[in-house]
């Protein structure tokens, strides 16, 4: 079993390897989401940024070639709520932001914390145990 990393220099590190573009979208996606939620606690786990609520995951950011993901894994039950997630899945949604477009920090702070109001993912096999 693969254990998440809470070492703050690690996390920096993690950004110390992203190029510049996705660094700074990275960056701002995580600031948004940590001034909607201060008591998050950033783990890395599966190479991308996770943020945890008792040991639970409820948000991810992942790096692409093009784009970050900003994955929700109770998105589903915000999809209503909050029409410009993406996703089919039984749990997950995600917002997409190309590197060149800027990050609607306004939006991740209402989703991050409606995600944290909604309480943690169901616990149905491993979407939310990042």
């Amino acid at each position: 079993m693969r254990r998440s990393s809470r070492s703050g220099a690690l996390i920096a590190a993690y950004f110390d390897t992203l190029d510049p573009a996705a660094r700074s979208t990275v960056q701002e996606l995580r600031q948004a989401v940590m001034a909607a939620a201060p008591q998050f606690q950033q783990v890395l786990k599966w190479g991308n940024l996770c943020f945890q609520l008792d040991g639970r995951t409820l948000l991810m950011i992942s790096a692409h070639k093009t784009h970050a993901s900003l994955q929700f894994f109770n998105g589903a039950a915000l999809a209503e709520q909050f029409p410009q997630l993406e996703g089919p899945g039984r749990s997950v949604r995600l917002l997409k932001w190309r590197y060149s477009q800027p990050v609607n920090q306004a939006l991740v702070r209402e989703l991050a914390a409606a995600a944290v109001q909604l309480g943690l993912p169901a616990s149905s096999g491993s979407e939310g145990s990042c």
